[in-house]
């Protein structure tokens, strides 16, 4: 009987390829998110000026973190991994 090993180490590689993009992806947007917050918590016009203002911003923050967590959990596998 012939052994068909051969297919799933091309499976294997093709699906580490997919880890490597996904984890490079994920370290861009955490350092994306670490920026934007760093500015915003550095903005010192931010914090003198008026507290609504303030607020809307962290909302506006808090959602950008939900919209780049959510779009990770959007990607669709490929291939039979």
């Amino acid at each position: 009987m012939k052994n068909n090993n051969k297919g799933k180490g091309n499976c294997y590689g093709e699906m580490l390829k997919q880890f490597k993009t996904l984890q490079e992806r994920l370290n861009e947007m955490k350092e994306t998110v670490s920026d934007l917050k760093e500015r915003y918590e550095n903005d010192v016009e931010l914090r003198e000026g008026c507290p609504d203002e303030y607020e809307a911003d962290r909302a506006a923050y808090e959602a950008v973190r939900e919209i780049c967590l959510d779009s990770l959990l959007d990607i669709k596998p490929k291939g039979d991994a």
